[in-house]
């Protein structure tokens, strides 16, 4: 029985096809698989980019509030009337108030944002709302 070099010859050349397929077809799943987790990347660093903004935005004046009133505190002479801390001041309620604002604002926001952001959250209170509408 004689070697068909006819059918034999192409066999290289498909096998070397097959081989860089496989390999074209790997790549371009890993450049996939690269950009999705890049934008997947992107969306978390936003999220965690509004997350820090509004922690900053509500907590910010509190805190700002809190360090202007001990610097003011430690910087008294003895005697001297305390503009931050004095009861019965234009500021009495400000301290109070800044704080207990500035919490409850934030407080409310983060779920808000939560839903916004989390994908899984958003469908999953959608799939809740339709079972009660």
């Amino acid at each position: 029985v004689g070697i068909m070099l006819e059918l034999i010859f192409p066999l290289p050349v498909i096998l070397v096809s097959c081989v860089l397929s496989v390999r074209v077809i790997q790549r371009v799943q890993v450049l996939t698989l690269e950009r999705s987790f890049a934008a997947r990347r992107r969306a978390a660093n936003l999220t965690i980019v509004f997350f820090t903004v509004l922690y900053a935005v509500f907590n910010i004046p509190g805190v700002v509030y809190e360090v202007l009133a001990a610097v003011e505190l430690y910087g008294l002479e003895r005697g001297a009337e305390s503009r931050f801390f004095s009861w019965d001041g234009e500021n009495r309620y400000f301290r109070n108030a800044v704080s207990v604002i500035s919490i409850a604002l934030n407080a409310v926001c983060n779920p808000g944002l939560y839903f916004l952001r989390m994908k899984g959250i958003k469908l999953t209170v959608r799939k809740r709302l339709t079972l009660f509408l």
